[in-house]
Order: C-alpha cells, then structure tokens, then sequence
C-alpha cells in the first residue's frame, strides 16, 4: 500500500540479511505483509554453503558454437597483473585454489568422446587445477625477452585434457607480476 517495488524488496533483504534472515524478492512481492512474509523466511546460522558442479556438464551454445563452428586450433587469453610489492608464492597458490573451489569453471577439463564431440567435465572441489610456477628475472637479463619466454613456456604447457590455465609469479627488483594464461587448444580434434 505504500508504494513497494523490487527496489524496496532488494533494500529490505539486504537488511534481513545482516540479521541472518534469509528472504526472497518473490517472498516481499507474493505475500506483502510481514505477518505472511514471516511464515515464507528461513533463518540462518551464517553463511551459505557453496554447492559446487562437478560431473560431466553440457556445452553452453557459445561453447558448441566455439568448438563447432569455429573449429580453432587456439584461443588463449592472456592477463598480467603487476603488484608493486614481492609476493608469497604460497599465499598466491592457496587464495588460487579458494577462487577454483567456488568458481566451478577454473576446474573445467575438456576431452573428445568416441564420435570426436568435446565432452566438458568439471573437476571436484579441491582438485588441483594448476600449480603456479615462480621465477626471478635478474637485471643481467633481459627482461622482455625472459618474459616472452616464460610465456612461450606457459602457452606450450596448456593441455585440453589436463589444464587450460597456468599461472606464473614473476619477480623483478621489488615488483612481482601474476601472468595468467587462460587456453582452449582444440587440435586434438
């Protein structure tokens, strides 16, 4: 009555929320008073748990399209990340492994069934997806150079059946540098 929209539901909840008190937009709009929307709400100890995907998973049309209508030998995407400061390796592989259990796409493999169709299979939580390797560029080398080759031995490395990132802690002086290689390598189609 006066004047509620989805808005209004999403501040609501936001404020539910920080009470652990788990609501829906479709309970606010279906049942519009508190009395009715207090019978709909579940109460919460904390965060929820993450359900993660495993298993054999169908394609999305992009990636059918990606792998059937394009049929790339490669597609890589390539991300630096400078930090101005010397970073932990094992702090880097930990928060990595946290970010692969809560985004089921980081643990994807890919491989060709019988009838030469990509199958996609998502890994368990707490597989291990890549193992980040660490190197030093000194001032007598380089650093262009060894850089490009760090890649090259990145992007050689990446296989569809095994592991389609790999990631690299590169120090130089007093800066590290994250390279993230992110590849689909279709030839063994």
């Amino acid at each position: 009555r006066l004047g509620g929209d989805s808005i209004t539901a999403i501040r609501v909840i936001s404020l539910l929320q920080k009470n652990n008190i788990f609501c829906t937009a479709r309970h606010i709009l279906k049942y519009k008073t508190p009395h009715l929307i207090a019978q709909h709400i579940e109460m919460k100890d904390g965060c929820d748990e993450y359900e993660s995907i495993e298993g054999q998973v169908d394609l999305l049309p992009i990636q059918s399209f990606f792998f059937d209508e394009l049929n790339m030998d490669m597609f890589t995407q390539e991300f630096i990340l400078k930090a101005n400061m010397l970073l932990d390796i094992s702090i880097l592989q930990e928060a990595f492994n946290e970010l692969a259990n809560v985004h089921d796409m980081l643990r994807v493999v890919y491989r060709v069934d019988g009838n030469n169709n990509p199958v996609q299979e998502i890994r368990p939580k707490n597989s291990h997806v890549c193992e980040i390797k660490e190197y030093s560029i000194t001032d007598e080398d380089n650093f262009d150079e060894r850089f490009k080759d760090i890649f090259i031995e990145s992007f050689t490395s990446i296989n569809l059946e095994s592991n389609l990132i790999e990631i690299s802690l590169i120090h130089h002086k007093d800066i590290s540098y994250i390279e993230l290689l992110y590849s689909f390598k279709c030839s063994q189609r």
